[in-house]
């Protein structure tokens, strides 16, 4: 049988898009599309890879997203423990590790592990504040790694940060399992009133692109993408005053 790719091509992809020790890392991934490779256990492979690239000084997080509050979700409970999302293998495969711990975001939920778990795992009520995983990840700096993903979730920290007219902070309201009381929790939302509001990150992804502020690599049939949290912020800072629908469907007919 024919590979697109191997373990050390792995490997390599992830020194050329500068993955180094100690490194904090937000992983996005559909890790699925590179093609196939000789694995029993595809995400496993890049799970352990990963770890051992960012070393035991490093941090890996992984979305975990349940947006168990939401009007999707009728039952309004956010159950910690419960593989209750749909973020692709990689995180499915992270959630079942004995060293990773989940936050307890019910909208926004992250699997975390390594040096600075602690840290992330101690938030506030609102999924995008500084005190939130992303808050905490533009303050250290962290790199957002994506395998054959455009965009990122953290681009709605950065519209917050900006205070951007099309999204604003929503109140949910719901319960953990194990918690009579109901809680209530905040995200920020784009306003419905324009369906042009919507995110889309086509033109961040060519600007980055075209710009070469990301590193790219080719795996495989796919690509792996790099970029820092201060890199994305100069980025749609500088956009959005050329362009203030720059992270929106409106932006690429602006």
């Amino acid at each position: 049988m024919k590979y697109d790719y191997t373990k050390l091509n792995i490997s390599r992809c992830l020194d050329k898009v500068g993955i180094k020790k100690g490194d904090i890392l937000y992983c996005h991934s559909n890790i699925g599309f590179f093609g196939k490779i000789k694995s029993s256990n595809i995400a496993k492979l890049f799970y352990n890879i990963l770890k051992r690239k960012v070393g035991k000084r490093g941090t890996l997080i992984f979305p975990s997203y349940s947006y168990s509050f939401s009007k999707s979700c009728k039952k309004k409970i956010f159950n910690l423990k419960k593989n209750n999302f749909n973020m692709g293998m990689l995180s499915a495969y992270a959630f079942n590790q004995p060293e990773i711990s989940r936050t307890n975001d019910p909208m926004f939920s992250v699997l975390v592990c390594g040096k600075l778990k602690n840290e992330f795992l101690t938030i506030s009520n609102n999924s995008f504040d500084e005190q939130s995983v992303f808050g905490k990840f533009f303050k250290y700096n962290g790199k957002i790694i994506n395998f054959n993903f455009s965009g990122c979730t953290f681009l709605h920290f950065i519209e917050r940060k900006l205070n951007v007219n099309y999204r604003y902070d929503k109140t949910f309201r719901g319960n953990f399992v194990g918690q009579s009381k109901k809680i209530q929790w905040i995200s920020y939302v784009r306003k419905l009133s324009n369906p042009k509001f919507e995110d889309d990150p086509f033109l961040f992804t060519k600007y980055i692109k075209k710009k070469k502020i990301a590193k790219f690599s080719k795996l495989g049939k796919g690509e792996v993408t790099s970029i820092s949290a201060n890199q994305i912020y100069n980025v749609v800072k500088s956009n959005l005053k050329k362009n203030y629908w720059f992270l929106t469907a409106k932006g690429i007919n602006h």
